[in-house]
């Protein structure tokens, strides 16, 4: 399995440059996009990490355009998946990202690099069972490969003699997120903030939130900042970069403080343990940072029980 090697995107003082030049063909022209800024009063003057709905591939550049014109700079949680390309990964550095791992993105892109193919959706739904919950596999040629054939995960060997497979694909999660940990300490060095996906995958109303940023908050000692972006279904142009005339509008909502205390002193945020240890917990805090995105938002972007949920599912997400 190809590395991801750990570069730091503020290594090139220049690395916001293609972000605010796709965000000032978007937004600055004349009779373009109007952008509406609210809540700025909520504004932090120190890095925060902000915690915005995803209803668009490229609803951060309304929020980093309008932020960069008050001097903040963000640095956003993008999914590993898109640094598997090179020339992508190189773009993505100079924009000012870092890659954020998955335990399905790990089961699936290891699964690749044995078996030479993508997991089927019961592939990896009993794979997922067996490194989250302990399950056994089921016997099968593919799932025997899987269990002992020695091999590089991600920069972090597997002896199947040494360790379980389930040991493996744990421990590799927590590594890699320590990559990315360190990389956002990093940046927030420089004074940048942190740009972080609560609900994870696009999807054109608001999804149940993911632990992943009750974490990030916790390891960085950062105040979360919840956004509500508007308007960017009808204002862009399918699923690109371009722009129609139109609103979008971006609330900045009170920044939410994540009682450390009631996580314990030697809570490890991103650790498989942990995470499941205190699974209910950290839910709770992330159902509550959803709740308060969704008074942000317009109707259109809220939860809804009736619109079904057209984001990407299953194996779909980790490609």
């Amino acid at each position: 399995m190809k590395y991801i090697p750990p570069q730091s995107p503020i290594a090139d003082p220049r690395w916001t440059l293609l972000a605010q030049g796709l965000a000032r063909v978007a937004f600055g022209l004349p009779r373009r996009t109007k952008l509406v800024l609210e809540g700025e009063e909520n504004l932090p003057s120190t890095p925060a990490l902000f915690a915005p709905n995803h209803s668009h591939k490229f609803d951060f550049l309304p929020l980093r355009y309008l932020l960069l014109k008050r001097k903040m700079h963000l640095v956003t949680w993008i999914k590993a998946r898109e640094f598997k390309d090179p020339r992508m990964a190189k773009v993505l550095w100079t924009m000012g990202n870092i890659p954020l791992s998955s335990r399905g993105f790990l089961i699936s892109a290891d699964f690749e690099s044995l078996v030479g193919r993508r997991p089927t959706e019961e592939e990896y739904r009993r794979l997922r069972a067996c490194v989250d919950e302990g399950h056994s596999l089921p016997r099968g040629e593919v799932y025997e490969r899987m269990l002992t054939t020695p091999r590089e995960m991600l920069g972090v060997s597997f002896d199947p003699g040494v360790m379980t497979y389930r040991q493996a694909q744990r421990g590799l999660y927590y590594r890699v997120m320590q990559g990315t940990l360190k990389l956002a300490r990093e940046c927030m060095g420089e004074g940048h903030h942190m740009h972080f996906y609560p609900q994870g995958a696009v999807s054109s109303r608001l999804t149940p939130g993911k632990v992943g940023v009750i974490e990030a908050a916790l390891a960085l000692d950062l105040p979360i900042i919840p956004v509500g972006i508007s308007g960017c279904r009808e204002t862009f142009v399918g699923q690109g970069a371009l722009t129609r005339k139109g609103v979008i509008r971006v609330e900045i909502g009170a920044p939410i403080h994540v009682d450390r205390a009631q996580y314990g002193a030697g809570f490890r945020p991103f650790h498989p343990d942990d995470e499941d240890g205190f699974r209910e917990l950290l839910q709770a805090d992330a159902d509550r940072v959803m709740a308060r995105i969704n008074d942000l938002v317009d109707p259109a972007y809220r939860f809804s029980e009736e619109a079904e949920y057209d984001g990407k599912r299953g194996i779909a997400r980790f490609y």
